[in-house]
C-alpha cells in the first residue's frame, strides 16, 4: 500500500468521527443558547467547564499524545517492557492527577479567582462557577487516564476508538440539558453530564487496550528510564501544545471583565471555528504523528509533511472563506433561538469572522507541533508557546484598549488570538526549516495561488446565493438549516470545480508528487 493510502484511510476515518462529534457539538450549543443564551448562567459554566475542558485538551489532543507515540515508535518495545512501561504511566500520571483533582476541588475558589477575576465584581456568578467547577474537575483525572490508551491505540494504528470516544462528551451534555428542568438549578444538571462522559470515556477505552496485551494494573515503583525520559518531555510538549487553548483562558481572564455577553460571544463561534479545526487539522495531526516519528530518510519525512501541508491547504482556505462569508446566516441559523437574541448573534458573527481568519493558522500549528514533536524536539516548541503566550497578553491589553470604547472589547480578544495563532505558526514553520526537519516545496506556492482563486470564486458566488438577513430571520429553523447545507454544497461544488479547471489534478496530492 502506498504511503498517500496509508495516511488518507486513517485521515478520512478521524475525520468522520470527528465530524459526528462536531455534529453532535453543534446540537449540545444549539441547546445552550435556546435554554440560556449570553446569560450569567452561561458564563459562569463556560469560566467552570473551561478550567477542566483545557487540561483535557493538553492531554487528549497535545501533551501526553504529543510526548508518548514518539517515544513508543522510537525503537522496536517488547510486550513485557510496554507493559512495564504503560503500568507506570497509569499508576504515576493517574496518582498526580488524582491529588491535583482533589487539591482543585479544594482551593476551587482561587481557581475561579484565576481564570475569571471580573467575577469578583458580581458574587452571583462566581459563586456559581465555583460550585460548577468542583463537580466538573474530576473529568481532569478521567481524561488524563483516557489519553495514555488513545496514545497506545493510535500507535499500534487503532484510530477508531480514540476518534469515536469524543462524541460521548457531547451526547452526555445534550442528554444533561434536556433533563436538565428536574434540578433546582438547571446547569447543575449539564455539570454532572460533564463528569460523567469523563468516566464512560475512560470505561469505553479499556477492552480494546486489553486486546493488545496491554496490562493496565497501575504500578507504583521507581521510574524507569523510559518513563522519566517521557515525564522529561511532557513538560515542554505542554507548553508547545497548548499555545491556543493558552490563548482562549487568557481570553476568559480579560473577557470576565468585560459586559456581560463577552465570554458567550466568544464562545459559541470558536464551537463553529472548531468544526473544521477538529475535521482536518486534528485528523491530519493525530495521523502524521506515528509515521513521521518511524524511522525514515529526510526526504521521507519531508514528503510526508509537504503531502499534509497540501491537503490542509486544499481544505482549509475555503473553509475559512466560507465561515467569513456565510458568519451571521450561519449564526442565525444555529443560535438565534429561545434567549439568544439578534443582538447576541451581530456581535457573535464579528468573533467568528476574526476566528476564521486565524483558522488556516490554528491547523499549521497543530501539523508543525506534531512534526517536530516525532522528531522529540519538545524544547522548541515550549520557547515558541512561551513567546506566543506574551504576544497574546500584549495584542489583548492593546486591542481592547483601541475597541472597548466602542463596546467591542471582546472582539480584540478574538483578534488577539487569530494574530497570536499566525505567529504561532510562522514562528514553528521557521524553527522546522532551521533544523533542516523540513523545507517547503516550490509547488506549494503555485498551488496556494490557485486554491486562493477558486476560493475567491466560491466566495462570489456565495455572496450572490445566500439572500438578505430577512430572509433568514422569517423562515423556520429546519428550512434554514437544509437551506444553508445546500448553499455549502454548492460552494463546495464551485471551489472543486474551479480547482480543476485551474490544471490542479488528484494525483498532485499524492505523496509521490509533495
Amino acid at each position: 500500500m502506498s504511503h498517500s493510502k496509508k495516511l488518507i484511510k486513517p485521515t478520512l476515518l478521524i475525520g468522520f468521527f470527528t465530524l459526528l462529534s462536531r455534529i453532535l457539538g453543534f446540537i449540545r450549543d444549539i441547546l445552550f443558547a435556546k435554554f440560556f443564551g449570553a446569560s450569567g448562567t452561561m458564563e459562569a459554566f463556560l469560566v467552570a467547564f473551561r478550567i477542566p475542558n483545557f487540561i483535557r485538551r493538553l492531554f487528549t489532543e497535545g501533551s501526553i499524545a504529543q510526548a508518548l507515540i514518539p517515544e513508543l515508535n522510537k525503537r522496536s518495545i517488547s510486550q513485557k517492557r510496554l507493559n512495564a512501561f504503560t503500568a507506570q504511566l497509569i499508576g504515576i500520571l493517574g496518582l498526580a492527577l488524582f491529588l491535583l483533582t482533589i487539591i482543585g476541588i479544594v482551593f476551587s475558589t482561587i481557581l475561579v479567582l484565576i481564570f475569571a477575576p471580573g467575577f469578583v465584581e458580581s458574587p452571583e456568578k462566581f459563586t456559581l462557577a465555583n460550585n460548577l467547577l468542583k463537580i466538573m474537575l474530576p473529568f481532569v483525572f478521567f481524561m488524563s487516564i483516557t489519553s495514555i490508551f488513545a496514545s497506545v491505540l493510535q500507535t499500534f494504528q487503532r484510530f477508531s476508538i480514540p476518534a469515536i470516544t469524543p462524541s460521548i462528551l457531547n451526547i452526555a451534555i445534550i442528554t444533561g440539558l434536556y433533563i436538565s428542568y428536574l434540578f433546582h438549578t438547571p446547569i447543575y444538571a449539564v455539570a454532572w453530564s460533564v463528569t460523567l462522559a469523563g468516566m464512560l470515556q475512560c470505561l469505553i477505552q479499556i477492552p480494546f487496550v486489553l486486546r493488545l496485551g496491554i496490562s493496565l494494573k497501575p504500578v507504583f515503583r521507581r521510574p524507569s528510564k523510559k518513563t522519566k525520559r517521557f515525564f522529561k518531555s511532557i513538560a515542554p510538549a505542554i507548553f508547545g501544545a497548548s499555545i491556543v487553548q493558552i490563548s482562549l483562558l487568557l481570553d476568559t481572564i480579560f473577557a470576565s471583565f468585560l459586559v456581560t455577553g463577552s465570554l458567550s460571544w466568544l464562545y459559541y463561534p470558536d464551537r463553529v471555528n472548531q468544526f473544521p479545526l477538529g475535521i482536518f487539522g486534528i485528523a491530519l495531526a493525530t495521523v502524521l504523528l506515528p509515521h513521521l516519528s518511524k524511522k525514515m530518510s529526510v526526504s521521507e519525512y519531508n514528503n510526508i509533511l509537504n503531502w499534509g501541508i497540501k491537503l490542509a491547504l486544499l481544505l482549509t482556505i475555503p473553509a475559512a472563506s466560507a465561515l467569513c462569508v456565510l458568519s451571521k446566516p450561519i449564526i442565525i441559523t444555529l443560535f438565534y433561538h429561545g434567549e439568544f437574541s439578534f443582538f447576541d448573534v451581530t456581535q457573535s458573527q464579528r468573533a467568528m469572522i476574526a476566528f476564521a481568519i486565524g483558522l488556516i493558522s490554528f491547523i499549521f500549528i497543530k501539523i508543525f507541533i506534531s512534526a517536530l514533536y516525532a522528531k522529540q524536539n519538545t524544547t522548541s516548541a515550549m520557547k515558541v508557546g512561551l513567546l506566543c503566550i506574551l504576544v497574546n497578553i500584549i495584542s489583548n491589553l492593546i486591542l481592547i484598549s483601541l475597541l472597548k470604547s466602542h463596546a467591542l472589547g471582546y472582539l480584540a480578544l478574538a483578534i488577539s488570538t487569530s494574530l497570536t495563532a499566525t505567529i504561532n505558526a510562522l514562528l514553528l514553520l521557521w524553527v522546522l526549516c532551521k533544523k533542516h526537519h523540513f523545507s517547503l516545496h516550490r509547488s506549494q506556492v503555485l498551488l496556494i495561488l490557485r486554491i486562493l482563486i477558486a476560493s475567491m470564486i466560491m466566495c462570489i458566488v456565495l455572496i450572490f446565493i445566500q439572500g438578505e438577513i430577512n430572509f433568514w430571520l422569517s423562515h423556520s429553523t429546519l428550512f434554514k438549516l437544509l437551506y444553508l447545507f445546500a448553499i455549502i454544497f454548492i460552494g463546495a461544488c464551485i471551489y472543486f470545480l474551479s480547482l480543476i479547471i485551474l490544471g490542479i489534478k488528484v494525483k498532485d496530492f499524492s505523496i509521490a508528487h509533495s
